[in-house]
């Protein structure tokens, strides 16, 4: 059993009729060719929507193009799509316990989300199962739409958006979809979030058929036999989405919710807790020390809680009495980086965190961020990889190294553009550049009409006979 069972939903920025909405930002590219150092022809999205290490340290992330996992602490990495089976690359929610994986797919239409199936994988993303309306799980409309998936004590449980908690003992065989009902008996169908301890199971919902808005936090203490609500009444706050729940041992043993508007202009929250099994609750908002009130991902380790929310991340080292805060672009607070979807610490010192601008790691409990390159390696080679550098940058310190290779002869372009994919710079434009193992080539901070670039996140973007090689994200920081 882990000792910190922590569960993150897709980041929910609005609700609808078919549920939270998918965060969305510039994608750099679907499949870019190979150009150096066997960089992957299959890049994962850097919008990242669930983060999970598992008891052996692999670092799962579920992004809006592929799936991905690093087995060496986030120095290589390797990506997962339709070719190994999966039903599409939308992913919202992946749990794993080594080869054991589960990820949750959808695709987004016009009109909302369309859940493509829950996956199982026993081998470690190689092959797949998928699991939907035929094998038990709900359509009415909406398919195989589930927000997250926990594995816990053998059982896998599902947040689904219409149709319950989903609970599988036998690895999707059979599933058991429950709706405990409120307190006026209106079942709950509509679920963001599950996480556990022990026999306790705690699941955030959304109550429908009362003709309002009406969420709260379900808790049961047998394994999910029964179940008991707690909403407004118990001081919960109203009109607000939960958007993600964590169990606590080290602090004393407490429950924390991050709490999300339900439409994308609204105001959050904060986070909400209970010590006394939801008894009783306590709120925090940005006037008790977070850095904003919207927390769509919550997690803890060795004591400490970390919230992701849309200005950073948040935490408390003394159960909610004091809280810091960071950010990993601390120059454009709008930023799409300090935008956290999914958070997730294994310990007091190292958390991950995923942004609408990629996949983010603290050493020293979120004090201070490196962004992770997890462009996906096809094979090993001795050849350096497209890289920038140096990250942040500053325009006035001398220039920008980016620096790539080629297996042979090749034209070339070289494009900054900023995070909207708006073209700022062309540093390299249609030139012949030789077969090496290192070429760099140098951008000194200046727009295409001459101006000094404003500090944000940036993308390098090469391609090579017209096409997109290779791409990274750098932060500029005057």
């Amino acid at each position: 059993m882990r000792v910190l069972l922590v569960l993150t939903v897709l980041s929910a920025t609005s609700v609808s009729a078919v549920g939270p909405a998918v965060p969305t930002a510039y994608d750099t590219g679907a499949k870019p060719a190979a150009i150096s150092g066997g960089v992957s022809a299959f890049t994962l999205s850097d919008v990242i929507n669930d983060i999970w290490v598992d008891d052996a340290g692999a670092v799962w992330v579920a992004t809006s193009r592929r799936l991905g996992v690093s087995r060496d602490g986030g120095s290589t990495w390797r990506s997962f799509g339709t070719e190994h089976g999966l039903p599409g690359e939308q992913c919202v929610a992946v749990w794993a316990d080594g080869d054991d994986v589960w990820v949750s797919i959808i695709e987004t239409t016009e009109s909302g989300y369309n859940g493509l199936g829950l996956c199982h994988s026993a081998d470690g993303g190689e092959t797949w199962t998928v699991f939907g309306k035929d094998d038990g799980l709900p359509a009415d409309g909406h398919l195989e739409l589930a927000w997250d998936v926990l594995g816990h004590d053998g059982d896998i449980w599902v947040a689904l958006w219409n149709g319950g908690l989903g609970r599988t003992t036998d690895n999707g065989q059979t599933w058991e979809l429950l709706t405990p009902p409120d307190r006026e008996g209106y079942p709950a169908t509509h679920f963001y979030s599950v996480a556990a301890e022990g026999a306790v199971i705690w699941a955030a919902t959304e109550i429908t058929g009362t003709g309002d808005l009406k969420t709260g936090v379900f808790k049961s203490e047998d394994g999910g036999d029964t179940w008991t609500y707690y909403g407004y009444d118990e001081g919960l706050p109203e009109d607000m989405l939960f958007a993600a729940v964590t169990v606590t041992r080290d602090l004393p043993p407490a429950v924390w919710v991050g709490v999300a508007p339900p439409d994308p202009y609204g105001f959050g929250q904060g986070v909400v807790t209970s010590d006394d099994a939801g008894a009783t609750w306590r709120n925090y908002t940005t006037q008790d020390g977070l850095s904003d009130d919207t927390s769509y991902a919550i997690t803890n380790g060795g004591g400490t809680v970390f919230a992701g929310t849309l200005s950073g991340v948040s935490w408390t080292e003394d159960n909610g009495a004091n809280w810091d805060f960071s950010f990993m672009d601390p120059d454009d607070y709008d930023s799409p980086a300090n935008q956290v979807y999914a958070v997730f610490a294994e310990n007091e010192n190292r958390v991950w965190a995923g942004t609408g601008a990629g996949l983010w790691l603290s050493e020293d409990g979120a004090e201070t961020w490196e962004l992770i390159d997890y462009r996906p390696r096809t094979k090993p080679s001795d050849l350096p990889e497209a890289i920038a550098f140096p990250n942040p940058y500053t325009p006035d310190g001398g220039p920008l190294t980016i620096r790539y290779a080629l297996d042979r002869d090749e034209v070339v372009t070289v494009e900054i553009r900023d995070y909207a994919g708006r073209l700022v710079k062309t540093v390299v434009n249609g030139e012949k550049r030789p077969h090496s193992d290192r070429i760099d080539e140098y951008w000194r901070g200046e727009t295409e009409d001459g101006r000094v670039a404003a500090n944000g996140v940036y993308l390098y973007i090469i391609r090579v006979g017209g096409e997109i090689a290779a791409t990274g994200k750098f932060i500029v920081s005057g």
